[in-house]
């Protein structure tokens, strides 16, 4: 797919994507992340997932790393801070891309 076409879709969707390394660094961040978690793209991108948006140990973003680092795709329902403090709870799905 042309790299434009996906842009468009992933700035389309109602759902929020943010796409990490399996570093946890940030590398793409749509306009439903920064409606739902209240941080801009340009702000978001290169930080650390557990710093953006973790409250809690319920997200277990390490764990959730190493699965897809091994082929699995995870579903996990979680608690997300957002920028302002306050909290949101989502349906976290992650897979390999």
């Amino acid at each position: 797919m042309h790299a434009a076409y996906q842009q468009a879709l992933l700035d389309a969707a109602a759902d929020a994507v943010i796409g990490c390394d399996l570093d946890g660094r940030v590398r793409s961040w749509n306009p439903a992340a920064e409606r739902l978690l209240l941080w801009q793209a340009v702000d978001a991108i290169g930080r650390c997932s557990d710093e953006l948006f973790t409250p809690d140990p319920s997200s277990r973003l390490d764990e959730v790393r190493r699965a897809v680092a091994s082929g699995e795709t995870v579903r996990r329902d979680c608690w997300l801070k957002r920028r302002d403090g306050s909290v949101v709870e989502v349906v976290l799905h992650a897979a390999a891309v």
